[in-house]
């Protein structure tokens, strides 16, 4: 198959994510309200296969951001994960401060994580040396993404067939996972394989391996003791299908800038909405799913704009070329980006 990048392509990502984010999202909410159809229909959709079906993107999405500009690649990525990453974390830090623990929810009791643990979520180091903090425990799978960036230099020089044998190493650890390991790593083991099926697909341009390898995946969703919801295996199949048709669909421009915000909010909302959701149900209550799903989506959106346009500009990027300037030094800078 041939694969074009086009701002239709990157659009669909955009609806893509959004939706895979929200199977997460509302999926959790159960924890705090009564079913409605819809929860129903997202939990037999499966949060981990949403998970694997966004993983699968961002290999994509990363692996040609780095192909097509390597010099600034690790910047824009710090640029587009911590600063709402951050928060993300600060935010659950301070609902550990505020609420008493063990804290009871309607169908979980949270237990205030200590300080290492929280210090090591702040580094992306939940899974590798903590646990994930657990008023946010969505961002359990950004230390996975993370260490994926990291190495993404070095698996750019890699051969092909290497990525091959990595994919393939990864999905037998995922078939058969061992739930007594939950540190040093083994997180990566387990979900790498779709992020590198996306990076062998976007910089090693081997289509017709991936496409390949995706369809290897189908049977492993479908029996995997980790995606173990019955629909799990349609969440993973229908985004391989749209990721192979992304490339082919022409989207009208209004269109595109609809779908390309709500990619925006993908993100926000993924790392946001658990704590967002317990400090809802500290000052209301109990209410209604749909109460929560309005409350959240509308607090995602502000803090979209806050956190991720106004604070990033404001904060983070002068932040960034500080320690560029005084780390790196301003002639070094100046003369790889002349």
């Amino acid at each position: 198959m041939s694969y074009k990048y086009t701002r239709s392509t990157w659009a669909t990502y955009s609806l893509l994510r959004f939706f895979l984010a929200s199977i997460v999202f509302v999926g959790h909410l159960g924890w705090f309200a009564d079913p409605i159809r819809l929860s129903k229909l997202y939990n037999l959709l499966g949060g981990k296969s949403a998970v694997i079906g966004f993983l699968l993107i961002s290999g994509i999405s990363v692996g040609h951001s780095f192909k097509m500009n390597p010099d600034d690649y690790f910047e824009r990525r710090f640029l587009r994960i911590y600063p709402l990453y951050f928060f993300g974390v600060l935010f659950a830090a301070l609902l550990m401060i505020l609420l008493p623990s063990p804290y009871e929810l309607p169908k979980l009791t949270l237990v205030a994580d200590g300080w290492e643990t929280t210090v090591s979520n702040f580094f992306f180091a939940q899974g590798f040396l903590s646990a994930t903090i657990s008023y946010n425990n969505p961002l359990w799978t950004l230390s996975i993404e993370v260490f994926l960036y990291l190495l993404t230099p070095l698996l750019a020089r890699l051969p092909s067939m290497a990525i091959v044998l990595l994919i393939v190493g990864s999905m037998l650890a995922f078939s058969f996972p061992n739930f007594t390991l939950d540190l040093y790593g083994y997180g990566v083991a387990l979900f790498a394989w779709p992020w590198l099926i996306g990076f062998l697909l976007s910089v090693k341009n081997k289509p017709t391996m991936a496409a390949i390898l995706c369809l290897i995946g189908i049977p492993i969703v479908y029996v995997g003791q980790i995606t173990h919801e019955s629909l799990s295996w349609l969440t993973y199949t229908l985004t391989i299908v749209i990721v192979y048709y992304a490339g082919r669909l022409f989207l009208p421009d209004w269109f595109r800038k609809i779908a390309n915000f709500f990619g925006e909010i993908s993100y926000p909302l993924y790392v946001l909405h658990l704590p967002t959701a317990i400090f809802f149900f500290y000052i209301a209550g109990k209410h209604s799913m749909w109460v929560y799903i309005g409350f959240i989506l509308m607090v995602t959106v502000i803090l979209y704009y806050v956190l991720d346009r106004w604070l990033k500009n404001i904060f983070w990027k002068p932040l960034v070329r500080f320690f560029k300037v005084n780390l790196i030094g301003e002639k070094i800078i100046a003369e790889r980006f002349k």
